[in-house]
């Protein structure tokens, strides 16, 4: 494991015109039906150049954000070779989030009240945790159900599985893969994994400075 930077944004409504954003990135913009979608998108686009730049040392003109086939997204330069920096992708309610580290990193953030009506799905939970959650204190058990499913999310895609893998069945609390809460703000959760130690940067806007 090693260490992370993890940035957060608000989702830019601007990022269209920013010039890290390149045509691709408008084009696949445009297939979103609601603007906020969009915006987060190009806003994650942006963060990774950027947060991949300051990892690597290199000016985020050289960092463009590729796929993998299973969908995990990976930073590489001009001609299309990995950079020495893994990178994660996440958006929720009011926050974008991107986690650039060494070795593979899941990165997850969720909007709590999300969780309200989720408690005690089986699609989302062990028999174990529905009965935990249920004996939780009220006045945390949705900010703990929230950072539960950030840690799910999280592992799955340090390892490369995204939600491939049956998300119900993972009990995060004994999880082999190393993974921690973390403080995006408030009315949000969110949790990363692969990371040994996470410094956290808070962009109010695209423009501002990632300082590390």
């Amino acid at each position: 494991m090693t260490d992370a930077l993890v940035v957060w944004c608000p989702p830019d409504r601007g990022a269209t015109t920013h010039p890290l954003v390149t045509e691709a990135d408008r084009q696949r913009a445009s297939r979103f039906r609601l603007r906020v979608d969009a915006s987060r998108h190009l806003t994650g686009r942006v963060l990774a150049r950027r947060a991949g730049a300051s990892w690597s040392g290199v000016d985020p003109a050289e960092v463009h954000v590729a796929t993998e086939p299973e969908g995990r997204p990976i930073l590489v330069d001009h001609a299309g070779a990995h950079l020495a920096a893994h990178v994660s992708i996440t958006h929720a309610g009011d926050l974008v989030g991107v986690a650039v580290a060494g070795s593979p990193v899941g990165l997850d953030v969720q909007d709590v009240a999300a969780f309200h009506d989720l408690l005690g799905s089986p699609d989302l939970w062990t028999p174990t945790e529905i009965a935990d959650l249920a004996r939780t204190d009220p006045a945390v058990r949705l900010q703990t159900a929230a950072t539960w499913w950030t840690a799910k999310e999280a592992v799955l895609k340090s390892l490369g599985r995204g939600l491939l893998d049956p998300v119900e069945t993972l009990e995060v609390r004994d999880c082999p893969v190393h993974w921690h809460a973390l403080d995006p703000g408030p009315g949000h959760a969110a949790a990363i994994a692969g990371a040994a130690a996470v410094r956290q940067v808070r962009l109010r806007h695209l423009a501002d400075p990632i300082d590390v």
